[in-house]
């Protein structure tokens, strides 16, 4: 296929090229590797992974077999990469990404316990609150992060003071100690806390009912027990009764 008429730095960016170095990576394939797999030459796969040439539909299938990927993966129409149709149905219905789908499809078979409270959690009330407070705490991180590599340290002390103080606790040195935090940190790390929080109390709620029968069975067991003790006292204390009455 023809060159494009563009800069490498934009055609690069383009999804096909993208993915195509992704995978490349992934698989520690050279470009000779995939060119003599494909049967062009390394230079045309490196013209496919700058952007600056595209496959024929024969040149893709060749790839997409070679990777066994989705054609529809590599151009970007889907994100799901296997060609198991059941597999991308799962993952465009659940919105998981392959990853997920696949554990819990192989642990189904062998660790079912751990696939049946994946879904009492997601079912849950507290599965809301915590990706919901993941979120939060996302996008504030992210929002302070793109602050610091802003902003003007000299025009704002106490942020420069921050990042000193956090560097300083990386490095194992404490330069200064800042009382007043940057109110994105302090919301980042809020919703951090009310989302392991959340994680807490769900494993509290699961565990409840069967730490509260654990506590009835103990004191029925212990009930049992006490009874039995009680009742060869009582034959003891018969029995030394009657021997007592026959001297």
């Amino acid at each position: 296929m023809a060159r494009k008429n563009m800069m490498t730095y934009e055609t690069e960016k383009k999804i096909f090229p993208t993915r195509l170095r992704e995978i490349m990576q992934e698989n520690h394939t050279t470009q000779k590797m995939l060119g003599d797999a494909i049967g062009v030459r390394p230079q045309t796969i490196s013209l496919y992974c700058t952007g600056q040439s595209s496959p024929d539909a024969d040149g893709l299938t060749k790839i997409c077999d070679y990777y066994k990927v989705s054609a529809d993966w590599i151009l970007g129409r889907i994100d799901v990469k296997s060609v198991d149709s059941n597999l991308a149905a799962a993952c465009s219905y659940t919105g998981l990404s392959e990853g997920a789908v696949d554990y819990i499809y192989r642990e189904r078979r062998f660790a079912r316990a751990v696939v049946v409270k994946i879904s009492k959690f997601l079912e849950s009330p507290y599965a809301n609150a915590a990706f919901s407070k993941i979120s939060v705490a996302e996008v504030a991180i992210t929002r302070m992060i793109r602050q610091v590599e802003t902003q003007d340290f000299r025009k704002n002390p106490i942020e420069r003071g921050f990042i000193e103080e956090v560097i300083g606790k990386q490095q194992g040195w404490t330069k200064t100690t800042v009382i007043e935090k940057p109110k994105d940190y302090m919301e980042f790390k809020i919703a951090c806390y009310e989302a392991k929080k959340a994680f807490e109390e769900f494993v509290d709620d699961y565990f409840e009912k069967k730490e509260h029968n654990l506590q009835n069975v103990l004191t029925k067991r212990y009930t049992e027990w006490l009874f039995r003790e009680q009742q060869l006292q009582r034959t003891e204390d018969c029995n030394v009764k009657c021997h007592e009455t026959d001297k």
